[in-house]
This record gives C-alpha cells, sequence and structure tokens, in this order.
C-alpha cells in the first residue's frame, strides 16, 4: 500500500534526522572528518529545508576549514549567509573576513587553532605519533591555551588508536578531571564507560553472554528490502589497522573497481579493530562485497591477518553500533538475519 502523503514526510524527516546524528558521531566522537563532512553534504544536497540543514552548512564551514579547505568553506559559509540570513548560525560566524582570510593570519589564538587542524590532520591519516608530537609542542609553547582540552582528549584518543588502551583511559580520565563541566568531558566519559562495560562482558559467562546478546540485539533494527547497506570489516586487535585498512583499499581497485566505496579509519571496539566500508550502488552489491572478501582470505593472509569477517550493515545500525560499542550484540543480531 502506498504511503500516504504525512507518512512520506515522516520517513523523509527520520531519514533526515538519521544523516545528522550520524554526521555529528563521526564528527564529534569518532573525529572522522571525511565521513562527517560527506554526511552533511548529503543532508544538505537531500534535505535542503531539513531544520537541522542551517547546523549542517555551519559544520560544513568549519570541518572544511579544519581540513585545509578554505574555499570549499568560503562556498558553504556563503550557502549559509544567503538561505538563512537570520540563523544563529550566521551569528556564530560572523567574526570578520572570510575564513581563508583567517588562515592567513594565524596569531594569537588563530595560531594555536592551525596547530590543532594539524593535529587533528595526523590524526585522520592514523600518523598518531605525528598527532602526539605536535600535542606535546603545544604544551611547549602554549601550555593552558584556550582550546587545551581539546589537545587532551585528542592526544587520549591516539593513544587508544595505536592500541594503548590503558594509557588513552588514563588520560580520559584525566581530561574528565581537569574540564569537569565540559562537552569534552562528557565524551571522555562516553569512552570511559564503554570500555567499562566491555571489560565487564568479557569477565561474564557464556550463559550470561548469549542471555544478554538476546537484549542487546533489540536495539538495532532489520533493514528494509531497498535500504543501502554498508560493510564492517572485523578483526583482532594486535595486526596493524591502518595496513589492513591499505589492503582492503588495495583488494576494493582489484576487485570492486566498478565502485566507489569510501573507507574509514579503524574503529577500536574493545579487543577488535572495526573498518567502516561505505557507498555502496546497491543493496545486492554490498552483500556480493561481504561474500566475496570474506573467501579473500590470503590477500589478508600475506599481512598477517588470518582470521576476519565482514559483515553487511545499515548505516543506522552503524550509527547505534558506534553509540553503544556493543560488537558482540551487533554479531549475533547479524547472525540471525
Amino acid at each position: 500500500m502506498p504511503l500516504t502523503s504525512e507518512a512520506q514526510n515522516r520517513n523523509q524527516s527520520a531519514v533526515a534526522q538519521s544523516l545528522f546524528e550520524a554526521a555529528k558521531i563521526y564528527q564529534d566522537r569518532l573525529i572522522e572528518y571525511p565521513e562527517a563532512i560527506r554526511l552533511y553534504t548529503e543532508l544538505v544536497r537531500r534535505f535542503p529545508n531539513s531544520e537541522n540543514t542551517p547546523q549542517a552548512l555551519y559544520e560544513l564551514v568549519k570541518l572544511n576549514k579544519q581540513s585545509g579547505d578554505y574555499s570549499q568553506a568560503d562556498e558553504w559559509k556563503a550557502q549559509l549567509y544567503t538561505k538563512y540570513p537570520k540563523s544563529v548560525y550566521v551569528r556564530m560566524l560572523e567574526t570578520g573576513g572570510t575564513l581563508s582570510d583567517l588562515a592567513q593570519n594565524a596569531s594569537g589564538n588563530q595560531a594555536i587553532d592551525s596547530l590543532f587542524e594539524i593535529m587533528v590532520t595526523a590524526y585522520t591519516k592514523g600518523d598518531y605519533n605525528e598527532a602526539i608530537a605536535i600535542k606535546q609542542s603545544s604544551d611547549r609553547n602554549f601550555a593552558g591555551n584556550y582550546i587545551q582540552s581539546k589537545f587532551d582528549y585528542l592526544q587520549a584518543l591516539c593513544f587508544i588508536k595505536k592500541g594503548d588502551i590503558t594509557k588513552g583511559i588514563s588520560l580520559l580520565e584525566q581530561v574528565v578531571l581537569d574540564y569537569p563541566s565540559s562537552d569534552i568531558s562528557l565524551r571522555a566519559r562516553d569512552i570511559i564507560e564503554a570500555q567499562q562495560r566491555l571489560k565487564l562482558e568479557s569477565e561474564v559467562t557464556a550463559g550470561n553472554t548469549a542471555s544478554n546478546a538476546t537484549n542487546s540485539g533489540a536495539k538495532f533494527k532489520i533493514a528494509s528490502p531497498n535500504e543501502p547497506l554498508d560493510i564492517i570489516f572485523v578483526f583482532a586487535k594486535g595486526t596493524n589497522a591502518n595496513m589492513i585498512r591499505a589492503t582492503i583499499s588495495d583488494f576494493n581497485k582489484k576487485q570492486f573497481s566498478f565502485e566507489k566505496l569510501n573507507i574509514a579509519s579503524p574503529l577500536l571496539i574493545g579487543s577488535n579493530y572495526v573498518i567502516h566500508i561505505s557507498q555502496f550502488s546497491a543493496p545486492s552489491a554490498s552483500k556480493d562485497y561481504a561474500a566475496f572478501i570474506n573467501k579473500a582470505t590470503a590477500d589478508f593472509a600475506a599481512k598477517g591477518l588470518f582470521e576476519y569477517n565482514a559483515l553487511t550493515i545499515t548505516e543506522a545500525n552503524f550509527v547505534e553500533l558506534s553509540r553503544s560499542m556493543d560488537l558482540n550484540g551487533y554479531r549475533q543480531f547479524a547472525a540471525k538475519q
């Protein structure tokens, strides 16, 4: 039965909201700026009248500036000023001059901003040692600066990404103590609590794990017939995650060159890395990809990876996985589909 106009509007609003929430997770929690830019751009393109579009444009200005694409940042800024001249986000950007002009005059706080952007760039490229070195340089030259909390938080994420979870969590606990009422503190607490949940889950019996999995799977939703599907590539910590990401890229070029796929940076969930692969042309392509890559064991064995698993996943379920960090729950949910 065709959907009524009202039902269609509700469905479109839900899709727009999901895109916005996914973009915020990639931006604020995962620090995956390229993927956040892609999702915000899709939101603006598909839902120009969404209530979240003004903020999406505002975030695109900031993210493109942090990525070094100042001309694109200025284009998004112009679009925000033209379409939403009375928006609060316009007032938030009214600091004088274009973003390109500000970048040319890096002094005082702008010098600190530039240093943080360089750290973010190193982080997004997977060069965590370089990012940590930049943070140490910031401490030497700008100790106690106005975005010190961001430097401290990103340094903690670098250690976690490197596999030194104990050090990373210790630094996050210090962030909570140093900045108790900040948004950064809330993000740090989320990660600490997620790690604590994973540690507890690893200590329960197999029977309790199975019982809990039944409940945890309820938060994941079955994909609709034509809903786009992505892939999560899961493997145990201990292998060079960025090398595996590069191997996936090589595999895509050889076996799926007809697909223009996006490969996100590795996400650490407990004792496993998860690499999110998206932008498949059709759900069937995603399913074929999962079947193919799960059989391509020789490609990954050559890199020292002998056990891995690729699963299909909807964007909404990946957002939920990123929020809950419940990888076992999703695995069991997927096995029942």
